[in-house]
């Protein structure tokens, strides 16, 4: 008998000194042994006042049902089982992983269960919060007219948005998750540029990733695009993963090289026409003369850029020569 209670005493030690919460229970599923933590959980002063009751007793009567038909499947089938459940933490809920196993005597008689169970509420919240920000994410990129990408430095393997793979014709399950999927599409006279420009990002020579650049789509074509990105950074400032975007410029860099090949037109005709030339802007002022017209009237551009027509008569006429006779 000494023995037996020194046993144990040693046993309640080792069962009170688990973080988690520990009970035995018998076939009818009520409490034979529970650890300090168990009886703290459920509102008990002591694991004594817990021995003899079931789960009835001590938890909301949904819960407890709960418990005992994962005690009835445990008995009933001989078999282990690992859930994740609610449980009441203070004024609400929490959650819990437990694992439930049969005691089963040497002649194959299930005698009870005994499990174990710690809190994961910590692990719940995070993993929602997760799911939140994930829920965020996708509406965000949905939502964008900007094709979205995430570069794992690590592993080399790139999430293209199916908004980016559309942006080049393609259908999302036509473009693998490879780095190699979007080098390859990049201009062969713009690849060095990009590739500087990714160089000096992860370098820290940059604060930011811009670059314009042309890539090849699906029919062979290639368009705009403007990058953007930010490299995120460990704890020793090694970059680990690369996020950014692209936005399609490809109509505003056609416009812009359609301007200045005719800027560059209209002035080699004006520079090579002996007529003058004057052009007044939206605000009614000079904002333009041709060489030609600086000869003819002897005054140099300076001299009339910015002045309206009235002041531009004026500045004519006071270098004209008046003919008396």
């Amino acid at each position: 008998e000494s023995n037996l209670r020194t046993r144990e005493l040693y046993l309640r030690a080792i069962l009170d000194n688990f973080p988690f919460l520990i009970w035995l229970k018998d076939q009818e599923s009520r409490f034979l042994a529970v650890n300090a933590e168990f009886a703290k959980a459920c509102g008990a002063v002591s694991p004594n006042e817990v021995r003899g009751l079931t789960d009835l007793d001590v938890w909301p009567a949904e819960l407890a049902e709960r418990y005992r038909e994962d005690d009835r499947q445990v008995i009933a089938g001989k078999v282990e089982k690992n859930v994740e459940e609610p449980y009441v933490l203070g004024q609400g809920l929490g959650w819990i992983e437990t694992f439930k196993k049969p005691v089963i005597s040497p002649d194959g008689k299930v005698l009870g269960t005994v499990g174990y169970a710690r809190d994961i509420t910590s692990r719940k919240q995070l993993e929602r919060q997760l799911a939140e920000n994930e829920e965020r994410w996708e509406l965000a990129i949905s939502g964008a007219n900007d094709g979205i990408w995430d570069w794992n430095l690590e592993t080399n393997s790139v999430y293209f948005s199916d908004r980016w793979k559309s942006m080049l014709g393609y259908q999302p399950e036509e473009i693998q998750n490879r780095y190699h999927e979007w080098e390859s599409r990049i201009h062969a006279k713009d690849l060095d540029k990009v590739k500087e420009a990714v160089r000096d990002h992860l370098e820290r020579i940059t604060e930011i990733f811009q670059v314009d650049y042309r890539i090849r789509c699906k029919n062979g074509e290639y368009r705009w695009v403007l990058a953007r990105g930010n490299a995120v950074r460990n704890k020793d400032g090694k970059p680990t993963r690369f996020v950014g975007s692209h936005s399609d410029i490809h109509e505003r860099i056609t416009a812009e090289q359609k301007l200045r090949l005719r800027t560059t037109q209209l002035n080699s005709i004006f520079t090579l026409s002996p007529d003058g030339f004057v052009a007044f802007g939206e605000e009614e002022t000079i904002e333009y003369i041709s060489d030609a017209f600086s000869e003819l009237i002897g005054l140099s551009s300076k001299g009339v850029l910015g002045k309206s027509e009235s002041q531009f008569i004026d500045v004519l006429a006071q270098n004209c020569i008046v003919d008396n006779k």
